[in-house]
């Protein structure tokens, strides 16, 4: 047979083409294989070993789960895919946020690093799934500790972690997590996988050798085993109840029920019935009405035989007065309250009879509303340190039901619910500002510029000018300004010729800006705008641009929206902050001292950029460093320092930086930075004390989770600007040796004199003074301050936060 030579060619090249696909699918595989082993290698290292900056400090409570989860995955990034994107970390940390403790599921690293991903590589397209893969592992012993803390106890030789990490794995694999986790927490998971305790009873006999038992002889002796211990808990149970019967008999003299009819309806709530509706009022607090109640035997407070008595005047006034700290009446059955005691009264008045019969339903109602409004004025309405809030703040431990106790007895309600207030001036004033503001609402509307005007400044002639010479309280009927340079007067008897008089007229000169024109930008208005400006915290450039217009077109009604958010604010802290703290406030960039309940010190700072927010706690600062090192984080020297080095390694011996690697001081030229990505940078940078230094000369030291402090900057031109949102995080502070020189004086535990403070800086090593006394310092959000003097500044929004928290007190 002969064969065509074309076909032997065309042969010759499928078989050719054959091997390549082979060999380049062989070599796919492999490689895909090296980088799954890489990817397990560096993950096995963050996990057991907290080789990762971002994660040396986290103690990972399911470590053998989270790597069983992603050897299932080839050791691949789970929370993210292309089509829900990041709903499933979103999801994770919705349900986080609800837990009881939820800082015992990493939530805030978990929030700032996925922060970071929000904020600075998906803007820049610098996020790819290797950036993923450590806070992954976060994400993943997150759900795991929570789901085993939902899960069911079967008994102590039954283990469910290693199918509660199967079943994690199912469910982001099935975009299902939300579904899966109330599964747990409601019990239905384990309904609907009966063969999961068949496994884990196989596992308990493969581990422990015993061929010749079956699963449902092992099943049967844990079923024994579980019902032994429910009979003796039943035992225990009949036992103590019989104490109990035996107990309240034996002293059903001394606690003699008052009311029956109190103790029956008190004793139909339960906490399957917590939505208590009485004559159609929903209760707030049945809880605390049970507590209260039998505490006092179930006599009742608000009234006796035959009508209301007097602290039910007070309840109604306290609850009348409850707009001036920014809460809603009605929020305390208001118009109930009111209703009933004008029917009662006018029952009594116009019959002259007594009233015979005061349903329960009124003790029941008014106590709720007293405690509600007790529990409102300490608390706050809403949970603060739960996104998207951002206030990681400690309230006062406060027992309300006896303190609300004791008030009824002394009949002082007013005084309790006063008491009960947050004790900061900064709470009194801005409550006496919004009862001022609150009575003037019904006034006039001011005039204001629209939206979209164009930018107002000095020199323009344009019709918005008009109103804002109005908003800026400028009579628009005045000459602009007539500005006379000189004048020359002649004295008495003088005269002269024509040329002298000449002379004379000519010494006159007159300035006129403009005269006789309102919508004429002039210095008037710059000057008077700017002051604005700077009360509300604005650049103050005397230019009216869209922020100025914003700030200036608020009414009446959005002040008061203002304060009543700030006052909120207020009550998410403690009663009283102490006679001696700091406190800087975000949006004011400013840091106030006081010492003994009265200011002491007030310094302009810097904070940080809206892109890297200044988080909002309390600590105490017990140290402060004198000729600070600044040890670089690490996502400023992967992000910023990085492509520097791939360029120059001089950078950091320009800078007065030294990199480490183990511990070890290292040249930067002995890396091949070619070769280093962000994942792969196994560094620390730190910067050694200086002038270069980016903490400046002095830092105040207050160990926090968000690695923020107080220090020194060299950037000392952005404390002349209005706003002053600049910083990674931390609190820059304009003439840092003030502040130490002041608590080094009231503090130290030996004297530091101003002298020494100063030889020490010019020594230039680092020194850390501790302070005897630790101060307590607060960094806090409030968008409206009343200085002491009465001036009040309505503040830029710098972080937005406004908007969520206002949403969440419709």
């Amino acid at each position: 047979m002969i064969i065509h030579p074309s076909f032997v060619a065309a042969f010759r090249q499928s078989l050719f083409l054959c091997t390549a696909i082979l060999l380049f699918g062989s070599f796919s595989l492999h490689l895909q294989a090296q980088n799954i082993n890489s990817n397990c290698t560096q993950l096995d290292d963050w996990l057991y070993f907290n080789n990762s900056p971002w994660l040396e400090t986290i103690d990972f409570q399911h470590s053998d789960q989270v790597r069983s989860v992603y050897d299932k995955n080839n050791c691949q990034p789970l929370w993210y895919n292309e089509s829900q994107q990041f709903a499933l970390i979103e999801e994770l940390q919705e349900l986080l946020g609800s837990s009881a403790n939820p800082q015992t599921h990493h939530l805030n690293t978990i929030a700032e690093y996925y922060d970071q991903i929000q904020t600075e590589l998906l803007p820049f397209g610098l996020f790819d799934h290797s950036v993923l893969l450590e806070i992954d592992l976060l994400l993943t012993d997150a759900a795991l500790h929570y789901v085993d803390g939902l899960s069911v106890d079967m008994g102590d030789a039954v283990s469910y972690e290693p199918q509660l990490a199967q079943a994690l794995y199912d469910a982001l694999a099935a975009n299902e997590l939300t579904s899966f986790i109330y599964s747990v927490e409601d019990g239905s998971y384990w309904m609907e996988a009966p063969d999961m305790l068949d496994a884990t009873i196989s596992e308990d006999v493969d581990a422990t050798s015993k061929d010749d038992v079956t699963k449902e002889e092992v099943k049967e002796e844990v079923e024994a085993a579980d019902t032994k211990v429910d009979n003796e808990k039943s035992d225990t149970a009949t036992n103590e109840d019989a104490v109990d019967t035996t107990e309240e008999t034996t002293g059903s003299s001394e606690k003699k029920i008052v009311d029956q009819q109190l103790f029956e309806q008190l004793s139909s709530l339960s906490e399957e019935n917590a939505d208590q509706v009485v004559e159609q009022v929903r209760l707030h607090q049945p809880a605390r009405l049970q507590d209260f109640y039998a505490a006092r035997n179930y006599a009742p407070v608000w009234h006796n035989e035959t009508t209301l008595i007097g602290i039910a005047d007070q309840l109604l006034l306290a609850i009348g007065a409850a707009g001036e700290d920014g809460l809603r009446p009605t929020r305390y059955h208001s118009e109930t309250i009111s209703n009933w005691i004008r029917e009662i009264n006018n029952v009594y008045a116009i019959s002259g009879l007594k009233v015979p019969d005061i349903d329960t339903k009124i003790e029941l109602v008014f106590t709720d509303a007293a405690l509600q409004l007790a529990h409102d004025l300490v608390y706050g309405r809403l949970t603060p340190n739960q996104r998207p809030y951002n206030w990681d703040v400690n309230n006062d431990e406060f027992q309300l039901t006896p303190a609300f106790e004791k008030a009824v007895e002394s009949g002082d309600l007013l005084g309790f619910f006063d008491g009960l207030r947050p004790q900061h001036p900064q709470y009194a004033r801005l409550r006496s500002l919004l009862k001022s503001l609150q009575q003037q609402k019904e006034e006039a509307p001011l005039v204001v510029l629209g939206e979209n005007e164009p930018k107002l400044e000095q020199g323009m002639t344009h019709d918005g000018v008009v109103a804002l010479r109005a908003r800026l309280g400028l009579n628009s009927q005045t000459f602009n300004a007539v500005k006379i340079d000189s004048i020359a007067i002649p004295p008495d008897g003088y005269s002269a010729d024509s040329a002298s008089i000449a002379a004379t007229i000519d010494s006159f000169r007159i300035e006129i800006d403009s005269i006789h024109d309102a919508r004429v930008f002039d210095g008037e208005v710059k000057s008077a705008l700017m002051r604005f400006q700077r009360s509300s915290g604005l650049e103050e450039d005397g230019v009216a641009g869209k922020n100025t217009i914003g700030h200036l077109n608020l009414s009446n009604a959005d002040k008061i929206k203002r304060i009543e958010l700030d006052l909120e604010r207020w009550r998410w802290l403690a009663r009283d902050l102490g006679p001696d703290h700091l406190l800087a406030n975000i949006p004011s960039y400013m840091l106030h001292v006081t010492e003994d309940r009265k200011p002491a010190l007030e310094k302009v700072v810097v904070v940080g950029k809206t892109y890297h927010k200044t988080a909002t706690f309390s600590e105490l600062m017990s140290y402060i460093e004198i000729n600070p090192y600044w040890t670089v984080p690490y996502s400023i020297s992967t992000r910023e320092i990085l492509p520097k080095l791939k360029r120059d390694p001089g950078y950091l011996g320009r800078n007065n930086m030294k990199l480490f690697s183990g511990g070890k001081s290292i040249s930067p030229y002995s890396v091949d930075w070619s070769s280093v990505s962000r994942g792969s940078f196994r560094y620390r940078i730190r910067q050694e004390p200086g002038d270069k230094n980016a903490l400046g000369r002095v830092k105040f030291m207050f160990p926090n989770q968000y690695n923020i402090y107080i220090h020194d900057t060299p950037s000392k031109k952005l404390f002349a600007r209005s706003q002053r949102a600049f910083s990674h995080g931390c609190v820059r502070l304009n003439k840092p040796f003030e502040l130490a020189e002041y608590l080094l004086s009231k503090s130290a535990a030996d004297k530091w004199t101003p002298e020494k403070i100063q030889k020490t800086k010019d020594r230039g090593k680092n020194k850390r003074v501790q302070l005897e006394k630790p101060w307590p310092i607060h960094i806090l959000y409030f968008t409206t301050w009343v200085e002491e003097e009465g001036n009040t500044r309505f503040l830029h929004d710098i972080y937005g936060r406004n908007k969520a928290l206002s949403a969440a007190l419709r």
